[in-house]
């Protein structure tokens, strides 16, 4: 299992003993699945945001980050969910992540 989804399965997890304590039902599949590709889709954006924004092609990070063209290109297009690679081109490209843009995926569609 890679990281992002490891990280968002903790926080279901967490979803579901707070439901569970206020007598609401906890996330089921089609949420836990929301919440990911919500993930994924935010980190795409962001790292296509920055890239352009610094005027730099997708070769130009490729370069900086060691990966070819095409997997820039499918990051972008949030066809990988690979946390290393995402972390690999937010680090090139000086950007962080904070706590409540990780919440926010969580409380996102449910």
């Amino acid at each position: 299992m890679n990281f992002i989804m490891s990280f968002i399965e903790q926080i279901r997890e967490a979803q579901d003993r707070n439901a569970k304590k206020q007598g609401l039902k906890p996330l089921n599949q089609n949420d836990y699945n929301s919440i990911v590709r919500k993930a994924i889709e935010d980190l795409s954006k962001k790292i296509k945001e920055e890239r352009t924004k610094k005027g730099l092609t997708q070769r130009d990070l490729a370069r900086k980050t060691g990966y070819s063209q095409s997997t820039v290109d499918r990051v972008e297009k949030g066809y990988t969910s690979n946390l290393w690679v995402f972390l690999i081109m937010l680090s090139s490209l000086d950007l962080k992540i904070t706590i409540n843009e990780v919440k926010s995926w969580a409380e996102s569609d449910i």
